[in-house]
C-alpha cells in the first residue's frame, strides 16, 4: 500500500502566471482601499529595497515597525508575534505615526500584564 500526498487528486500544474512573485505595483494596489496585505519574506525585501523608510521602531515582542514612503504613498509594515509580515496604507505620515504610536503603546502594555 503506498503513501498519500496532500496533493494527491490537486491540480499541481499551475500555470506559471501564477507562480510568480508580487510586483511593488502590486503590493501598493493591493493596500489602496485600507486592505491589510500579508507579505511572503522576498515580498518584504523587496518592498524595503523600493521604499523610503520614514521611521522604524522596535516592538520587543515583534520585531520592527516601520512606516515606509513609497510612490507617494505612506505605508507601515509590522510583524506579529508568530512571526507573519503585514503592511498598510494610511493617508498620510501623521495618520502613520499616531498608528504606529498607538500600537508601540498596546505592545508595551503587553510588558505590564
Amino acid at each position: 500500500m503506498g503513501t498519500a500526498s496532500f496533493l494527491d487528486g490537486w491540480a499541481t500544474d499551475v500555470p506559471e502566471e501564477y507562480n510568480r512573485p508580487v510586483t511593488t505595483d502590486e503590493l501598493i494596489a493591493a493596500v489602496e482601499d485600507g486592505t491589510v496585505v500579508s507579505l511572503e519574506p522576498e515580498d518584504l525585501e523587496r518592498l524595503l529595497d523600493a521604499a523610503e523608510v520614514v521611521r522604524t521602531d522596535a516592538t520587543g515582542v515583534a520585531g520592527s515597525i516601520r512606516t515606509l514612503r513609497l510612490g507617494g504613498r505612506v505605508l507601515v509594515q509590522e510583524r506579529s508575534p508568530e512571526g507573519a509580515h503585514f503592511m498598510r496604507a494610511l493617508a498620510s505620515e501623521d495618520a502613520a505615526r499616531r498608528f504606529v504610536d498607538a500600537r508601540l503603546a498596546a505592545y508595551d502594555r503587553m510588558w505590564d500584564g
